[in-house]
């Protein structure tokens, strides 16, 4: 069975981006609920096209795919080191939101959060569960397995470039990139998407329930406020608020990161053969037993600059939506 070609990678990301713009422009038009939106755009959009592609072309599915079995021990460390990670990745965002602060006063995008227990569980099937599932198996599985003929390094990093701008979401853009990076390592360390997913899943069942958390504890306090009297529910953030944001996320990191960093050792040390960050591992043998190491050098030399193209129409698509929002920041501003 033959690999994933680096264009199959790349039009994939096309197709799949044009669809979900174009889908989620639609559903959000005709005012359809948030849940239904996530629902189809996860299954329809990002799940379930890679899965058909890879039946349609007789390619070797579970092999791409890497859906090799975990144990129990890497699944309890998997977890464990995406929470520790979790206030880096919180930082990232506050340093992209201070640079955009720095033009005006910011307006964060509403991100739905549970507000009942039902809600709480629905999310967590559907913004943990399913999107963990789904844009693991398109990035991790699909679009950064067809990348690995440049080398696995390469195909961890851009892969996980390529996941943030498809969030459209720059306020969150370092967040994604962080994780993808993240999950795309644990991904090739551990030779299994699954690993992937999980802390796929980890991380966004932490971010619901915290979500969820909040939730709560605003309305105890809105409770035990006199009549009349209520909490602030004002998104606009300051660049005083976000510096000490930062302050606080920076020191919660420090320490957390160190924690993650000798966890990730105890993890390394049990995959050692599979480290894309070991001397001459890092480029990807191919999956066909049929091609020999002098198509390898040609393909290697020859694919980088013709086969990457049709991720540039998304690219061009973020910085526009990009551009827009800082237009708003500073036309907000009276700049």
């Amino acid at each position: 069975m033959k690999d994933l070609r680096v264009f199959e990678g790349s039009m994939m990301y096309l197709i799949l981006g044009i669809l979900f713009i174009g889908v989620s422009l639609g559903l959000s038009t005709i005012n359809t609920a948030i849940e239904t939106q996530l629902i189809l755009t996860q299954y329809l959009i990002i799940g379930l096209p890679p899965i058909i592609y890879l039946s349609i072309k007789k390619k070797a599915t579970w092999k791409i795919l890497r859906l090799n079995s975990l144990a129990i021990k890497s699944v309890f460390l998997i977890i464990i080191l995406t929470l520790l990670v979790y206030p880096i990745a919180v930082l990232m965002n506050t340093l992209i939101m201070l640079t955009l602060s720095l033009l005006g006063t910011i307006d964060i995008p509403q991100i739905p959060t549970a507000t009942s227990s039902q809600q709480y569980i629905l999310y967590l099937l559907i913004i943990a569960v399913s999107a963990g599932v789904c844009e693991e198996v398109l990035f991790r599985g699909f679009i950064m397995r067809s990348f690995e003929k440049v080398s696995y390094k390469f195909a961890i990093v851009f892969s996980a470039v390529l996941f943030g701008i498809f969030h459209f979401n720059i306020y969150n853009l370092g967040a994604t990139i962080f994780f993808g990076i993240v999950f795309g390592y644990l991904v090739v360390l551990t030779d299994s998407l699954w690993a992937g997913i999980i802390g796929h899943i980890t991380n966004n069942a932490f971010a619901v329930s915290l979500g969820f958390l909040m939730n709560q504890v605003q309305e105890i306090s809105e409770d035990l406020l006199p009549e009349g009297g209520e909490l602030g529910n004002n998104q606009m953030i300051s660049t005083v608020e976000i510096l000490m944001a930062i302050a606080l996320f920076g020191l919660i990191a420090l320490g957390t990161g160190f924690a993650a960093i000798v966890l990730l050792k105890s993890l390394r040390k049990r995959y050692k053969n599979h480290d894309p960050l070991l001397s001459g591992t890092d480029i990807k043998p191919s999956l066909s037993q049929n091609e020999n190491s002098e198509d390898d050098e040609v393909v290697s030399i020859d694919y980088h600059v013709k086969e990457f193209w049709p991720v540039l129409p998304i690219i061009i698509m973020f910085m526009v939506l990009t551009g827009f929002q800082l237009y708003q920041v500073v036309i907000e501003a009276g700049l």
